[in-house]
């Protein structure tokens, strides 16, 4: 061997062990250990705002770096992190699964790399729409009309809230912001020649937003052939279910030139890759071979035959199941039906399921009212997170199920945030005597009858209920059900007050305000039960209902609406009056009476009692209304037709047909109805029958019993 041969070869084999020393561990030196990380495998509920920490330990106590890989895919992770610490925090999407890995670099040539992690982020109310997807014209295309180039691009929102779209299109990179629009595609018209046009599109659901990436191309100069325009989709549309099978594939494709054009038609039961369907000058082609209930991709690519071969997007669609049947109706909601003590955040939740296996889309009714108006459109999920609900209210909802073929409507449901109140004891007065009824939660329970004749109405004070009729006044002693006093006076109304301003002060006399057909108002001192006296007289023609608020009495007479000042109770006096058409009841909360005026409810400022004031009127018709009650901002009215719930501003809320209602009481969270069959307890949201007792009793009038 020559002398130069040979140092060539011993230089090489030095070479050789230099590289072999490097890259192999020294030795002795071990690898890092992974001990834990943060979120944990397969965590859920995870907050958006988190830290992401792991931990490794070395036997050699290296120093060691990490590159720390994260994505909302497998197949995507991204290097998130490179360097020595041993935690990172990081802003991410709720409702997204992520996964991670980190790879631990000990310097001495180990690599230490986790398994592939994974957690899921808190579900939220609204997410972030997908990025949008740029599909036509291609990135790069040249040689494109200067007449007119249609944009398309695709995006979905995850909560199928609906989107706009922000077009931005210039010469210049970035592009400027160009037009809004919420369809997925635009028209840009009159475009110079040779002449190189970027784009993107910002999609919004109005509260969160993404951006694609920047596209290009580029138009054809004066005079030179150009492309033809990007196929557009007729049938089917992009995304639909139910195609019949043979499917006659159609679209849309001009030529600027006039050249003839050919076309490419791509179709497989996968997005990629496509499998060529056929070849054809027609713009349409026929699909035979299809699998039913299967979701179908397909594609046309247009050639002018002068270099030009233009790509539609991937559209794609679902043909129909064999004999297609309906979903079955949602059921098992959660919360249960009727259910109360509901929280005010909420996940509403439902089962339903499609005998073809078909992938089924909801629509969501949610609101106070028993016609729900839609919420949601189109969810993929069986449930949905209500947020912000308001404690003591009932909410109405349901579900209307899609399989692209058919809707199924679920029945209407309903809960309550918070629990219900306690009913209370109340006082009843029937045609045959008096009873006291009590409640353990909505069952009710029945005292012994006080026997009284020929009864009309009672009010209650303290522990005492007095009663008036058509032969006399009875003063009852609730505790021991028992009369105390009877008096000869008849009376229609009645209504016991202190006739001051702040009711029940100690040492004020009590006094029992009476409407009966021969005087009109009279007022009894009934603070000695043992010697109950006349005060004094008002004469007010056909008085029937009154209601006393204070020292002011308002008592319905014909066409007026008479308010008597009994500050001074020996000396009542007339102080004013309304007058409408046909009034029949009264009651009075603070400056404003209901009034009950023919067909109509109206609502009077009597801030000034010797001039009320007409301030509102119902549009509701009613049918011959007798009595209303005010409760927590509810006008309850009774008329022939049952029972009619207004609002406070008189606008028409809900009605329930119970025929032969008396009178109708609220409090707290019920309605109580004396009706001809008995007394019936609601609740006052729903206007539910949870109770009747005295069945066949005539009900004629009631008052609570605190």
């Amino acid at each position: 061997m020559k002398r130069r041969d040979l140092l060539i070869w011993i230089f090489s084999i030095s070479v050789l062990l230099i590289a072999i020393s490097c890259s192999a561990p020294p030795s002795g030196n071990s690898a890092p250990v992974f001990n834990s990380c943060s979120p944990s495998d397969k965590a859920t509920e995870v907050a958006t705002n988190v830290k992401l920490s792991w931990d490794f330990s070395d036997p050699d106590n290296d120093a060691l770096t990490f590159t720390v890989k994260l994505g909302d895919t497998e197949q995507n992770l991204q290097e998130f992190y490179s360097g020595p610490k041993r935690e990172k925090m990081c802003e991410l999407q709720c409702s997204t699964k992520y996964y991670w890995k980190v790879i631990a670099d000990d310097s001495h040539g180990h690599k230490v790399e986790t398994p592939l992690l994974e957690f899921t982020t808190v579900f939220c109310a609204n997410r972030k729409p997908k990025v949008p997807v740029l599909m036509a014209p291609s990135d790069n295309s040249t040689d494109l009309s200067t007449t007119q180039v249609t944009l398309h691009w695709t995006c979905n929102d995850p909560d199928n809230n609906a989107l706009t779209y922000t077009i931005y299109f210039s010469e210049n990179t970035p592009p400027s912001e160009y037009q809004l629009t919420t369809n997925n595609s635009y028209d840009v018209f009159s475009l110079k020649p040779e002449t190189t046009y970027y784009w993107k599109i910002r999609a919004s659901d109005g509260e969160y937003s993404s951006e694609s990436a920047t596209w290009r191309f580029t138009t054809a100069s004066s005079g030179t052939n150009v492309s033809p325009t990007v196929p557009v989709n007729v049938y089917p549309p992009n995304g639909v279910s139910g195609v019949s099978v043979p499917a006659t594939l159609t679209w849309q494709c001009s030529d600027e030139d006039g050249d003839d054009i050919s076309f490419s038609v791509f179709l497989d039961s996968r997005s990629t890759p496509l499998q060529l369907l056929c070849q054809t000058n027609e713009p349409f082609a026929i699909a035979s071979d299809l699998i039913p209930n299967t979701e179908y991709f397909w594609q046309v690519k247009a050639d002018d035959g002068h270099g030009h071969v233009v790509s539609s997007p991937i559209w794609s669609f679902t043909t129909a199941g064999l004999g297609n049947s309906p979903p079955s109706e949602p059921s098992d909601p959660s919360p249960s039906n009727g259910a109360t003590g509901v929280a005010t955040e909420v996940v509403l939740s439902w089962e339903c399921t499609d005998p073809e296996g078909d992938s089924l889309a909801y629509d969501i009714y949610f609101g106070e009212s028993q016609d729900p108006p839609l919420i949601r459109q189109n969810l993929s999920d069986n449930f949905v997170l209500i947020r912000d609900l308001e404690d003591k209210k009932t909410y109405y909802w349901k579900v209307a199920v899609k399989d692209g073929s058919h809707v199924v409507e679920g029945p209407l449901w309903w809960f309550r945030v918070g629990e219900y109140a306690q009913p209370e004891s109340v006082v009843t007065l029937t045609d045959s005597g008096l009873y006291v009824v009590d409640y353990v939660d909505s069952t009710p329970a029945l005292s012994s009858r006080v026997n009284l004749p020929q009864v009309r109405d009672l009010d209650v004070y303290g522990n005492k209920a007095y009663v008036v009729g058509n032969e006399e006044m009875d003063i009852v002693q609730l505790e021991t059900l028992s009369v105390e006093a009877t008096s000869v006076t008849t009376g229609s109304g009645i209504q016991i007050s202190t006739l001051r301003p702040l009711q029940r002060i100690v040492a004020q006399t009590l006094y029992g305000c009476v409407t009966n057909d021969s005087s009109g108002l009279i007022l009894l001192n009934v603070s000695d039960e043992t010697h109950i006296c006349l005060v004094s007289e008002v004469n007010v023609e056909n008085a029937e209902s009154l209601f006393v608020s204070g020292a002011h009495i308002y008592i319905p007479s014909d066409s007026k609406l008479v308010v008597i000042n009994a500050l001074d109770a020996y000396n009542p006096w007339q102080e004013g009056f309304y007058n409408g058409t046909s009034i029949s009841d009264v009651y009075v909360v603070d400056n404003t009476a209901y009034v009950l005026d023919d067909s109509k409810v109206v609502k009077l400022d009597v801030s000034d009692p010797s001039n009320p004031l007409k301030t509102q009127e119902s549009s509701v018709d009613l049918n011959s209304p007798s009595h209303l009650y005010v409760h927590d901002g509810q006008v309850y009215v009774v008329d022939l037709d049952g029972l009619t719930v207004l609002n406070g501003n008189l606008e028409y809320v809900d009605s329930i047909d119970i025929l032969g209602i008396n009178d109708v009481l609220a409090s707290g969270d019920y309605l109580y109805l004396a009706t001809e069959d008995g007394l019936l307890l609601l609740t006052t949201d729903t206007l539910q029958t949870l109770s009747q007792v005295m069945d066949g009793e005539k009900v004629i009038a009631l008052s609570l019993y605190e």
